[in-house]
């Protein structure tokens, strides 16, 4: 797992952080592998689409959590290679804006450059075939 604030986060906003987590698990089967994913995430929160990443097919999971004024927007990558489940977690970070401490509401903009650090790490995932 990597947490990292880029260059150029703007402290005048409420953006907290970014993290990247990459999980490689033995499962029997896609279907218990797509499970773990998404036990927890209610299934009217996780519509699974599918992006393909250098020749790989992944499920893309849009989900995320509140609570206590701090903010987790994730984007879950699952494949399923060689009876391995890859999971890699894309998640943006943000707490409470306060103007009173000169803390504002980051922009979509802001969010959109501040996440490009995460876009390019799941765009250099590569699965080699089995040998």
């Amino acid at each position: 797992m990597v947490f990292f604030k880029p260059s150029g986060t703007h402290p005048e906003t409420n953006f907290a952080g970014l993290e990247f987590t990459y999980v490689a698990r033995s499962e029997p089967d896609q279907v218990s592998c797509l499970q773990q994913v998404t036990k927890d995430i209610d299934p009217e929160e996780r519509p699974l689409e599918t992006v393909t990443i250098n020749g790989t097919r992944f499920f893309d999971i849009t989900t995320g959590d509140a609570g206590l004024c701090h903010q987790a927007s994730r984007n879950i990558y699952e494949t399923y290679r060689h009876r391995t489940c890859f999971l890699f977690e894309a998640a943006f970070y943000t707490v409470c804006p306060d103007p009173n401490v000169g803390r504002a509401q980051i922009t979509a903009a802001q969010s959109k450059a501040l996440s490009r650090p995460l876009d390019a790490i799941i765009e250099s995932v590569k699965i080699s075939p089995a040998k």
